[in-house]
């Protein structure tokens, strides 16, 4: 029987064979390297954009701390008694119309900066300064209209608050722009305990905020946060404000704070008593709460983990803004007259006694501009998406290229075993 020869693809089969073993260290390499980007990468741009935040002197951090680039308008609505005569002279039910808005540009760049202990601490005065803004509102600065008479204690431009010292963050970044002292007090002595005297962000209480929904601004997905109803109950729905009595505990969604305005019977609550007792909203025609418009709103970049840092209670309250993080924020404020019957005021003897009278509503309100936010989108957002999507995407370039290391091989083997049987079957 003749003997026939079958010729191998040597060269053939050593070039397949050197590309799966490539493939497969090629492969192997990009899993490892991606594993290891997948643990470090979202910590290394992380640390990268936490360098930039603390308050250093000369960053750019630093630059718009002093001068903050996100436009702060503060925005008034006024309560017009339509029918004053009929309501102090008969005790009429008090019907109010709303006017506004009567809208102001905020300018509060901070003054006599000191750092001190290592440059963990920073000390400023703030002076504010209001620019009536024609355009974005519905009448003049001169516009009038009826009220109680009472004094609003108005700050004109160029008053502060007096000295806040703040952490700098460069110690400890959770402690950004924390406030370490106010007039070189570390605590308020306007209330009557020590949970109710913390100053935690504002000059006249302290206040948390919870979880509300997603919100889209400008393309960049956001976590809106509210205060809780909580905030502003009475002590018997929560004793954790009975330190805010002063001197008499009020219904749930107002606060006193006579003892901030030098004994002048103010009440500060959310705007149209939103949040608040019903009996506050029933004492007058003219009122609707509603959240879309009256709920304080604070809203946090989710991806980058950054957030914004908010101080939103009380008449003079602060604004802080991370740089690039500031995104969404609005504080609703509304300033009530608090009326009691005194026998030697002939004009109060038809009046309710205790009532909490609304004068004007207020927002101070900041929100980023499209070019902000589109370079907000390009230092925080991209950078960290790519932390997260990068390690994924090696892996899978690098499982890939296994799997086609992997197919090569199997496909070598079984031609390689088709070869022998071929060479067996001709003999």
């Amino acid at each position: 029987m003749a003997e026939v020869l079958v010729a191998r693809p040597v060269n053939k089969t050593r070039k397949c064979g050197f590309v799966y073993i490539t493939l497969l260290v090629l492969g192997l390499l990009f899993v490892i390297i991606g594993v290891i980007l997948l643990f470090e990468l979202k910590s290394i741009v992380h640390s990268d954009i936490s360098k930039k935040i603390p308050i250093v002197n000369g960053s750019e951090t630093y630059n718009d701390w002093v001068e903050p680039p996100v436009p702060v308008y503060m925005t008034f609505w006024v309560f017009d008694l339509v029918n004053a005569d009929d309501f102090v002279n008969n005790g009429a039910k008090p019907i109010l119309k709303e006017k506004g808005p009567y809208t102001y540009r905020e300018y509060r760049p901070k003054e006599d900066i000191v750092f001190s202990k290592n440059d963990t601490l920073v000390s400023y005065r703030e002076p504010k300064t209001y620019v009536f803004i024609p355009d974005m509102s519905v009448g003049k600065e001169n516009d009038t209209f009826t009220t109680v008479n009472f004094p609003l204690l108005p700050t004109g431009n160029g008053s502060n608050d007096g000295v806040y010292t703040v952490y700098t963050g460069q110690e400890n970044l959770t402690l950004y722009n924390e406030i370490y002292q106010w007039q070189n007090k570390s605590s308020l002595n306007y209330w009557t305990t020590p949970y109710c005297n913390m100053i935690n962000g504002s000059v006249i209480r302290s206040l948390y905020v919870t979880f509300s929904k997603e919100e889209t601004i400008k393309g960049i997905t956001m976590y809106r946060f509210s205060p809780p109803p909580s905030v502003m109950q009475e002590p018997a729905e929560n004793p954790d404000n009975i330190g805010f009595c002063t001197p008499d505990c009020l219904k749930s969604g107002v606060l006193n704070i006579s003892t901030c305005r030098q004994g002048a019977p103010v009440i500060i609550s959310q705007p149209h008593f939103y949040e608040g007792d019903e009996s506050f909203v029933n004492a007058f025609e003219g009122l609707s709460p509603d959240a879309a418009k009256h709920a304080t709103i604070l809203d946090v970049e989710p991806v980058s983990k950054l957030f914004l840092k908010y101080d939103y209670i009380g008449l003079n309250s602060q604004l802080t803004i991370y740089t690039g993080a500031a995104l969404n924020a609005a504080k609703k404020l509304q300033l009530n007259f608090y009326i009691r019957k005194l026998t030697t005021l002939v004009d109060t003897q038809h009046l309710q006694n205790n009532t909490v009278f609304p004068v004007v509503w207020l927002s101070e309100s900041a929100e980023i501009t499209d070019s902000q936010a589109s370079e907000f989108k390009h230092k925080v957002i991209v950078p960290t998406q790519l932390s997260i999507i990068l390690p994924w995407v090696i892996i899978a370039v690098g499982c890939l290229l296994i799997v086609i290391g992997l197919a090569i091989l199997i496909y070598l083997l079984i031609s390689a075993d088709q070869s022998k049987q071929v060479c067996i079957n001709m003999k």
